[in-house]
């Protein structure tokens, strides 16, 4: 289970987007939702209210007369979402479990709460409004709310049996933090960037197939893919840097020559063509057709394949081991040290 925390000033701006039907759809989404058996109508379901209760005007209402029992609060709203892994899913009355358990362990259990369903991802989710000003007028504390919804994301995975994810590794024990760690998102990024390397003969048929699997994808000094949720990740950071991508397709059609020249060549004259010291009718068109037979279409194409193999593991992303990490810090903490005598 992932779990995100966020702070804002605007309930009727959260309340509505948590409540109201998604919108502005494609025509895939669309078709993915449906064959899912989902619809993106009616994809909101109210699990929870907590000291409110209405239609979305009310609670909007309701949520803003509290506040102003507190002027100075600048962010009064918390937004927490609770997600699920793809393929996984919890009942109804699991899912007020947890959002109880939430409010208890961020201690907003007696202030103004909703708990709302979504059922328009394949990751099953909920989102829990919360409303920071108390009915005393006192402002809820954040003191280590991410660190709470990690270990409430722990408590749930134990709880329910699901998947188990590692928390941010600032809040893992020393002997965790060098765990590898997996990103699905890299992950799947590198598998589609490999399937239509296979498939391209150059960059322009490269980025026409990255399309087709719906990245946007920005060349510039580097290559950048932006994803459907348009979340953008460096090629460098899954192991395809650009210049490693041009060398690929480079290799391939190289390897394309190679195997027609060796087709069209047998016997005696590629005998001939791969040795240019021999003396012939054709001496002086041999020597570019030699350099690429001697070279075997076997030997470009082990090398393609250790190419294709990306420099960055899939489940390594973001690993750091603990030597790595005391590193980081020390040199943070010399660059506030050398912040305040310069100040």
């Amino acid at each position: 289970m992932i779990g995100k925390i966020t702070k804002g000033c605007s309930f009727r701006g959260c309340i509505s987007y948590v409540l109201e039907d998604k919108k502005h759809l494609s025509p895939e989404e669309i078709l993915e939702l449906a064959s899912a058996g989902l619809s993106f109508q009616n994809r909101a379901e109210v699990i929870a209210y907590n000291q409110c209760f209405g239609e979305k005007p009310e609670l909007i209402a309701d949520f803003n007369e509290v506040r102003r029992l507190n002027d100075r609060a600048e962010k009064p709203v918390l937004h927490i979402s609770l997600r699920l892994a793809d393929g996984e899913n919890l009942r109804k009355d699991q899912w007020m479990d947890a959002s109880a358990l939430c409010a208890h362990k961020l201690g907003f259990s007696d202030h103004q709460y909703l708990a709302v369903l979504h059922k328009d991802s394949k990751g099953q989710h909920i989102h829990i409004v919360a409303n920071r000003v108390g009915f005393d007028g006192k402002l809820l504390s954040d003191a280590h709310d991410f660190r709470k919804i990690a270990e409430l994301s722990r408590q749930l995975e134990l709880r329910f049996g699901l998947q188990k994810v590692l928390s941010p590794r600032k809040f893992l024990q020393e002997s965790q933090r060098k765990l590898p760690r997996l990103d699905q998102r890299k992950t799947q990024l590198q598998k589609d960037i490999r399937n239509v390397l296979q498939q391209s003969e150059n960059y322009t048929s490269f980025e026409r197939g990255m399309q087709k699997r719906g990245y946007q994808v920005i060349k510039g000094r580097g290559i950048r893919f932006v994803d459907k949720r348009k979340v953008s990740i460096k090629g460098s950071e899954v192991g395809f840097s650009f210049s490693r991508i041009e060398r690929i397709l480079a290799l391939k059609r190289q390897f394309e020559y190679a195997q027609n020249q060796e087709r069209k060549l047998g016997g005696k004259d590629k005998y001939y063509l791969s040795h240019p010291s021999i003396d012939h009718d054709n001496k002086a068109n041999s020597g570019n057709l030699s350099d690429v037979l001697i070279q075997s279409s076997q030997a470009i194409g082990n090398l393609i394949f250790e190419l294709m193999r990306p420099e960055t593991d899939a489940t390594t992303f973001g690993h750091i081991t603990q030597s790595e990490y005391e590193k980081e810090q020390k040199k943070k903490k010399k660059g506030r040290r050398i912040t305040r005598l310069n100040a």
